[in-house]
């Protein structure tokens, strides 16, 4: 009977554990790191050159910020010669800024389409206390959404290219909005699956114990 404290120990330890680590999850996501603009274009520039030439050189890029309640979102927009009503909003990946979409938006706007880029919440020049990972953030494209009716006219085709976290944002708002296409690059389609992808990496484990537990008589 002495001995038996041991498996309850065991069993408290291990519970703190993993609590502690997906505290920490919580945390590596929603407060995560936010790349500077000059990191994410660095390394766009690096990977896809000529990528910023339009954006640079070409492009009347027009700013605008959007109070969504408690945040603000910063954004520009760029509008078509021939395509003023239509526009393509862009929504960035996890720790980067609008500026990480400008790969993109030559191919839409080659084709006639006005473009509209945006931080997120948390991330960029936008505002906001923590990233959510696409749940405030798919409000937040709703109310961007409406803005660019505003712009470009209620009658206006909006679609919408997204990355990553930003791929999973343009699908949660599917259900309320009818954009006429949708480009969603690397979505994750459940946050329980992305934590149990993710937590391995910043919280290695063993996948089995070396060796059964010992029986205690």
């Amino acid at each position: 009977m002495q001995y038996l404290w041991i498996p309850a120990a065991v069993l408290l330890a291990a519970l703190a554990f993993f609590s502690l680590a997906a505290l920490y999850c919580v945390r590596v996501i929603t407060k995560s790191e936010r790349r500077s603009e000059e990191k994410v274009r660095g390394k766009d520039e690096a990977a896809f050159p000529g990528a910023f030439q339009a954006w640079d050189t070409i492009w009347d890029r027009k700013p605008f910020t959007l109070d969504v309640g408690d945040a603000v979102l910063s954004g520009e927009y760029v509008i078509h010669p021939e395509g003023k009503k239509r526009v393509v909003i862009f929504c960035h990946g996890h720790t980067v800024c609008r500026l990480g979409e400008v790969k993109y938006a030559s191919l839409f706007y080659d084709m006639g389409w006005s473009l509209l880029f945006y931080d997120h919440r948390y991330f960029g020049r936008s505002t906001g206390k923590y990233c959510t990972l696409g749940q405030k953030e798919s409000e937040d494209l709703r109310k961007v959404m409406a803005y660019a009716r505003q712009v470009f006219g209620e009658d206006a085709s909006i679609a919408l290219q997204g990355e990553s976290m930003g791929a999973a944002t343009v699908l949660y708002v599917l259900d309320r909005e009818k954009p006429v296409f949708v480009a969603a690059d690397c979505p994750f389609a459940d946050t329980l699956e992305l934590f149990r992808y993710l937590l391995p990496h910043w919280a290695p484990l063993p996948p089995r114990p070396p060796k059964p537990p010992a029986r205690l008589q």
